[in-house]
C-alpha cells in the first residue's frame, strides 16, 4: 500500500513538473511571437514590405511572389496612410496537421486614414527560430 502511494505521488510530481515546463515554453513562445509582431510592425512603419517578406517562413512565400506582396503592402499603404499605432487584441496557439504548432496574435492597427484588424501567424522553424507564416491585414473596424 505504502509503496502504491509512493509511485502515485511520483507519477504526480511528474505531471505537474511538465505541466509547468508546458506553461514556461507557452510564455517563452508568446514573447518570441510578440518579438516577430514588434518587427513587422517596424517594417510597416518604415515602408520596408521587402525585409517583412525575406524574414518569413518558407511557407509564407509559397502563397505569393516577393513582388506581388510588396505592390499589395503599398496599396494598403496608399490607401490607409501611415501606421500609427497597434493594440494587441488576442493570442491563440493552434495545432495545425501540416505546420504543427502555430501562434497567432491579433491586433486593431490605426492608420492615418483608417483602422484595420492584422491576424499575424507564426511557426518555429526547425532550428527553433519564430517566423512570420501568415499576415492578413483587414481594413475596416
Amino acid at each position: 500500500m505504502q509503496n502504491k502511494l509512493k509511485q502515485i505521488s511520483t507519477m504526480l510530481a511528474l505531471l505537474i513538473g511538465l505541466a509547468l515546463l508546458d506553461g514556461c515554453r507557452n510564455e517563452r513562445d508568446l514573447t518570441d511571437a510578440k518579438s516577430v509582431a514588434a518587427k513587422v510592425h517596424a517594417h510597416l512603419l518604415s515602408h520596408e514590405f521587402e525585409a517583412i517578406y525575406e524574414e518569413s517562413a518558407p511557407g509564407f512565400k509559397l502563397s505569393g511572389s516577393e513582388l506581388d506582396f510588396v505592390s499589395q503592402m503599398k496599396r494598403l499603404d496608399e490607401a490607409l496612410g501611415p501606421l500609427k499605432s497597434t493594440n494587441e487584441m488576442a493570442y491563440k496557439i493552434n495545432l495545425d496537421s501540416t505546420t504543427g504548432r502555430t501562434y497567432a496574435l491579433l491586433y486593431k492597427l490605426e492608420y492615418e486614414h483608417g483602422k484595420a484588424y492584422e491576424n499575424l501567424v507564426m511557426v518555429r522553424s526547425n532550428s527553433g527560430q519564430m517566423l512570420l507564416a501568415k499576415l492578413e491585414i483587414q481594413p475596416g473596424g
